[in-house]
């Protein structure tokens, strides 16, 4: 009976720890499980994982393949994404020129890219905001139109997986909405009057799906501009040159005034001097406007710009018709925006119908350009 209850005791035993250990062994698989199972939704998580997004759209924002942007941009550090050229308005190794607002003076030229990678597609919108030709690697995106890629807009909405009206509750009413049996648009502008105004585009598809996004910066931001910057800094040296003129035609004032054209345009006043001795005509005065702080400001409403400096916009040329010998005309030219303007005479013609041009005029346009 003894050995029979040691029998059983030893047998009770081995039954415990072999209990305990598949316990153990159940715990430890369970533990192994969940870890994997974890594992596995913060992969899931990390690949569609829109943290980085702005929930605004004011933000001006877009996702593409997990890397934000806003624009303008430079081209180049878009191309890096290893996207190709499908199409170019330009030919191949040919500059994006330089050309500038007559107004603002900002340079702007922009041409059309299209690029691809794999099934997406994109259409660019690229800015030349220098006073030069330039390569157009080197030209800034003020426009992004995208299908068929990676991309996520502020909210974390994802091209082909939101809906129209899952975007229109965290949005709100878009400025323009249309609709058709083959899909919808709807287009949110952002801060119109503002230096960086941004609008979203965006096309669903016949399920009201999300399929493509246009971004655009709609102003020129000149803050990333690497135009040239022209002040007036040496007005001592046109001073200095005006006064040492010693050309047959002057110009004795030129004074901005509120009303000077009449009373709906502001303007300069130019009173000009005729000591050559006789009737001259076709006077031709060399015109530059400039701020409080210096800076020098296109002029609009006038005549042409200097046809010596093809792509100069600060230096406007103005005609007058005639002036007799010994006569002091007084001429009004409409310009906006301005402090005010200096002027110098550059040329005009003769009682034998020949051009006559200052030497001085040159010299004096060149120190405006710094």
């Amino acid at each position: 009976m003894k050995e029979f209850k040691k029998t059983m005791a030893f047998i009770s035993a081995i039954v415990a720890v072999c209990i305990l250990f598949a316990s153990c062994g159940t715990e430890k698989a369970k533990d192994t499980d969940t870890e994997v199972k974890t594992e596995a939704v913060q992969e899931s998580n990390e690949m569609v994982n829109t943290s980085e997004i702005s929930n605004d759209y004011h933000s001006g924002e877009i996702q593409i393949e997990g890397k934000v942007f806003t624009l303008p941009m430079k081209l180049s550090d878009f191309m890096a994404g290893g996207w190709t050229v499908l199409y170019s308005s330009l030919d191949d190794g040919e500059m994006l020129e330089a050309k500038a607002q007559p107004v603002t003076g900002i340079w702007i030229n922009y041409e059309s890219v299209t690029v691809a990678k794999g099934d997406a597609k994109a259409s660019l919108m690229v800015n030349n905001y220098t006073d030069q030709d330039i390569n157009i690697e080197d030209g800034y995106l003020s426009e992004i139109d995208i299908s068929k890629c990676d991309v996520v807009i502020p909210g974390g909405f994802e091209l082909g997986k939101a809906t129209r009206d899952e975007i229109k509750e965290q949005w709100g009413k878009a400025d323009y909405a249309t609709e058709s049996s083959t899909g919808a648009y709807m287009t949110y502008n952002i801060d119109q009057n503002a230096e960086k105004s941004y609008s979203y585009l965006l096309d669903f598809d016949e399920n009201d799906v999300l399929e493509s996004v246009k971004l655009t910066n709609e102003n020129i931001d000149p803050s990333i501009a690497s135009e040239k910057k022209t002040y007036l800094i040496n007005s001592d040296a046109l001073n200095e040159i005006e006064k040492k003129d010693g050309f047959g035609v002057k110009v004795l004032s030129a004074e901005y005034s509120e009303n000077a054209y009449n009373d709906s345009y502001k303007g300069a006043i130019l009173k000009i001097e005729n000591n050559t001795g006789e009737k001259i005509t076709d006077v031709i005065v060399l015109v530059v406007g400039y701020q409080d702080n210096g800076e020098l400001t296109g002029l609009s409403s006038l005549w042409t710009n200097y046809a010596n400096y093809g792509s100069d916009k600060y230096v406007k040329a103005v005609g007058f018709n005639k002036i007799n010998a010994d006569e002091t005309m007084e001429g009004a030219i409409a310009c906006q925006s301005v402090a005010g303007v200096k002027a110098i005479v550059y040329s005009y013609e003769d009682s034998n119908g020949e051009k006559i041009v200052n030497p001085a005029a040159e010299e004096w346009a060149n120190s405006v350009l710094q």
